[in-house]
């Protein structure tokens, strides 16, 4: 599996260390990188008694609070599993790397606001590809705040690894392919202890994406399944 070797060389006073961290990094397009100066602010997060972080998109910019680099690096390169699984694929570096934190402040010239929901006002939906267009800027910032270096290398790492059994798949096609896929859960009323999950026109693919954050170590795909299904699963809690 590819790895994301990062060499660090922090304006805070560290010395240059090493991590690894688990997944594919594509390589960059020339024509993607941004020439507009980078408009950021970065400074010790306050005490706060929370450990999460949290990403706020509006338009033009993006506040994130209470950030570790370890949290930054996750999201730059969209590792980040909001699980604690991230801490195990990023080891080496200096001893504060996932304990210090930080408030990140940046313009994104072509960040849209979110789009209001008209049945709560206060709230709404990011549009598509948000987190895609914030990516790039924190990567600018852990490069030239933090002088981050990385190439990419292939080493071993523990994940689980998803397949067909011998005897093949018993899955039924969907009765409604085109339909967008879903999944929803309910307890069983008569034993709470079991969970019945119903998903309709869903790929292998798409469900374990939604399952992977139960895991310990992330799921590859392997089925060569691509077709969407419907089926029921049931699990004890």
């Amino acid at each position: 599996m590819t790895i994301l070797r990062i060499a660090v060389a922090f304006l805070l006073g560290s010395s240059a260390s090493i991590l690894l961290a688990q997944r594919a990094v594509p390589a960059k397009n020339p024509a993607a990188i941004s020439t507009e100066p980078l408009v950021a602010d970065v400074h010790a997060a306050p005490y706060r008694s929370s450990i999460n972080y949290t990403v706020n998109a509006g338009h033009r910019r993006v506040d994130i609070r209470n950030a570790t680099l370890v949290n930054l690096i996750d999201y730059a390169h969209g590792i980040e599993d909001d699980d604690g699984r991230e801490d195990a694929s990023i080891v080496g570096g200096p001893s504060w790397l996932d304990f210090d934190r930080f408030d990140v402040a940046a313009m994104v010239p072509s960040l849209q606001p979110a789009i209001p929901d008209s049945g709560q006002p206060n709230y709404g939906m990011y549009a598509l590809g948000t987190n895609d267009t914030i990516r790039p800027v924190v990567e600018r910032i852990l490069e030239e705040r933090f002088h981050l270096k990385y190439h990419t290398e292939d080493r071993p790492l523990p994940g689980y690894v998803v397949t067909v059994a011998k005897d093949g798949p018993k899955l039924a096609e969907a009765k409604d392919p085109t339909a967008p896929g879903g999944c929803q859960a309910v307890r069983e009323k008569d034993n709470p202890g079991r969970v019945t999950t119903t998903c309709t026109s869903e790929t292998i693919g798409q469900f374990l994406t939604l399952i992977g954050g139960t895991f310990r170590h992330p799921l590859l795909d392997r089925t060569g399944l691509t077709k969407p299904y419907d089926f029921t699963l049931r699990s004890d809690s």
